[in-house]
C-alpha cells in the first residue's frame, strides 16, 4: 500500500470512530431528511380487501417481495371480467365426480381348494361431496375430507379361479387423523366443546401430516407423492344371487364336483400412497388425475346353496386383495 493511501485509510478511520464516540456519549445529533413513518403495520388487511391499494415500490423491494408473494394468497382484481380466485387453496364445500379404473390381484379364491392367484380388472363411477382443505398451509398439507357414493363393475377373474363379473355398488370415506385413522371422528364432537383450541391445534397437525408428519404430500416436478394409509377407506358389499351364482369346487359332491352358491361378501381396500400426476383449479372448480396404490380384503359374509340339493354349505375363505386405482376427479366448489 502506498503511503499517501495508509494515510487516508487512517483518518477514515480516526473520524469513523470519533463519529461512534460521539454517538455513544450523545453528542451526536441526527437530524430527520424527510418525514419520519409510522413503524407497526399498516391497516390492510388481504382477508378482508376485495383488491390491492395502489402503491409505489422501488426494484429492490420488489425483488424482495416477490418469492414471498408467490407463496401467499393470490390478490383478486374487482368484481366483473377477468377477475382472479382469490386463493390458490381449494378450500370450502364442494360436490364433484369421480371416475376409474382398476387392476387387482386376487391371493385365492373363496374355496378351500381355489389357492392360485389371479388378476382382475374393474371400471368404477360415483359422486362425493365433502370439504377442500388442501394446500390451506403450504404444498404439503391435505385436509381434504370426502364421503363417496358409487357403481363398481369387476371383470371375471384371469386364471384358475372362478370368482365371476360382479357388479356392486361402493361408498369410500376420507379424512386426515392426528395420531391414529378416525381419532378426528371420535375426538372432534368432545373438543368441539371443551377445547376449541386444542381440536384447533390436532386438525391443523392432521392436515399437515399428522403428529408424526410422515403423510405430508411432497410436490415434485413430475407430480405429487403422499403416503394416505389410515386417511381413505373403500367399502363394496357384493351380492351374487340364484341367477348368477358363484361356483365352489367341492371334490366329492356329485355329480360335478362343484357347488353353486349364493354368496354376499364384504370388500374393503385401504390406499397407501397417492401420486397425483396434475391438478387444476379455477375459481370454483377443479379436476385431477391420480394413481393409487391400494391393499384390502374381500371377506364372505353369508351364502346359501343353489345347487346340488341337499349339499353341504362349503367352507369359505377371506380373500386378500391389492392393486392400483386410476382415478379421474373432479370437484365445484360451493359459495
Amino acid at each position: 500500500m502506498r503511503p499517501e493511501d495508509a494515510q487516508r485509510t487512517a483518518i477514515a478511520v480516526r473520524d469513523s470512530l470519533a463519529q461512534l464516540l460521539e454517538a455513544f456519549v450523545g453528542k451526536l445529533e441526527v437530524s430527520p431528511t424527510g418525514r419520519a413513518t409510522p413503524a407497526g403495520p399498516e391497516g390492510f388487511d388481504v382477508c378482508h380487501e376485495a383488491h390491492f391499494p395502489a402503491a409505489t415500490g422501488n426494484r429492490a423491494d420488489l425483488k424482495t417481495l416477490a418469492p414471498v408473494v408467490a407463496q401467499t394468497p393470490v390478490p383478486a382484481l374487482g368484481p366483473g371480467h377477468g377477475e382472479l380466485p382469490r386463493f390458490r387453496s381449494e378450500l370450502g364445500p364442494f360436490l364433484g365426480l369421480s371416475s376409474g379404473l382398476r387392476l387387482g390381484v386376487l391371493s385365492r379364491g373363496f374355496g378351500s381348494t381355489q389357492t392360485n392367484v389371479s388378476t382382475i380388472g374393474g371400471v368404477e363411477v360415483a359422486v362425493r361431496a365433502g370439504v377442500g382443505l388442501e394446500g390451506i398451509l403450504n404444498e404439503s398439507s391435505d385436509g381434504l375430507v370426502f364421503l363417496e357414493i358409487g357403481a363398481r363393475e369387476d371383470k371375471h377373474a384371469s386364471g384358475m379361479l372362478t370368482v365371476p363379473g360382479r357388479g356392486t355398488l361402493t361408498s369410500r370415506l376420507r379424512a386426515p387423523f392426528w395420531l391414529i385413522p378416525g381419532d378426528l371422528l371420535i375426538a372432534g364432537p368432545i373438543l368441539a366443546l371443551a377445547s376449541r383450541g386444542s381440536l384447533q391445534r390436532m386438525a391443523v397437525q392432521a392436515a399437515n401430516g399428522g403428529l408424526i408428519p410422515w403423510q405430508s404430500g411432497i410436490a415434485t416436478r413430475i407430480g405429487r407423492f403422499q403416503f394416505v394409509l389410515g386417511r381413505e377407506v373403500g367399502v363394496a358389499l357384493y351380492r351374487n344371487g340364484r341367477d348368477h351364482p358363484l361356483i365352489i369346487p367341492s371334490p366329492g359332491v356329485p355329480p360335478a364336483d362343484v357347488t353353486l352358491i349364493t354368496l354376499r361378501s364384504l370388500q374393503f381396500d385401504f390406499p397407501i400412497l397417492e401420486y397425483r400426476l396434475f391438478r387444476t383449479f379455477s375459481e370454483s372448480q377443479s379436476s385431477g388425475l391420480m394413481i393409487q396404490p391400494y391393499m384390502g380384503f374381500d371377506k364372505p359374509i353369508d351364502s346359501s346353496i343353489v345347487a346340488p340339493t341337499g349339499a353341504s354349505n362349503p367352507r369359505l375363505h377371506t380373500i386378500v386383495t391389492g392393486g392400483f386405482r386410476v382415478v379421474f376427479d373432479w370437484r365445484h366448489y360451493l359459495k
